[in-house]
């Protein structure tokens, strides 16, 4: 019995996937430095919360507003730019402040224990938000990522044999579930068959 072609040795199917698993390991760590980061920060936060008057509810409260705000303004962003579209200039802001706000209250953490304290206090919060951008960067290309191999011919689309004007670029990739530069070559090949 002959081997198949994807089974036998160095064929593409070999490469691609240690490579492709390799970047869900590098997600996976930048997950796991966010992770403890956003824990150190969160216990900071919190301490600063009741310190300065907060009782219990809103002390555990406070770091999730204020490093939730960080998480959650980076997957809008990624949902635009998935989307091909600009991220809103209250977005940034939004990342902005997030960063600015729990670089600044594990500083105040660290305070306490001199200008050495307030340094090494805000490394966690710092590893925090290149570990989160780093994070969504791999999600971004992930889900832009062609699904063909960039020199495989052309296939036929359910968008290819509909009758009517050739649809935007947004529009294939949302119908389609492609990147922009694969949508990008499906409209050029739909323009030169209808031209």
């Amino acid at each position: 019995m002959s081997e198949r072609a994807s089974d036998a040795p160095g064929t593409r199917e070999d490469t691609v996937r240690p490579m492709r698993d390799n970047r869900y390991w590098k997600m996976a760590a930048t997950l796991l430095v966010a992770a403890f980061a956003a824990v150190i920060s969160y216990n900071h936060i919190y301490d600063l919360g009741l310190r300065y008057g907060g009782d219990a509810i809103t002390a555990h409260l406070l770091p999730l507003v204020v490093d939730g705000t960080v998480a959650a303004v980076s997957r809008v962003m990624l949902a635009d730019y998935i989307a091909g579209d600009t991220p809103h200039v209250l977005t940034w802001f939004g990342l902005a402040a997030g960063v600015g706000a729990t670089v600044a209250a594990n500083v105040a953490y660290g305070l306490q224990y001199g200008v050495e304290g307030a340094v090494i206090w805000a490394i966690p919060p710092v590893m925090f938000v290149i570990s989160a951008e780093i994070t969504m960067i791999g999600f971004k290309r992930e889900a832009v990522a062609p699904r063909t191999h960039p020199d495989a011919p052309a296939s036929k689309t359910r968008l290819s044999l509909a009758p009517g004007p050739v649809p935007s670029v947004r529009a294939i990739m949302r119908e389609e579930r492609v990147g922009r530069p694969r949508a990008q070559q499906i409209r050029a090949e739909l323009l030169g068959a209808t031209g």
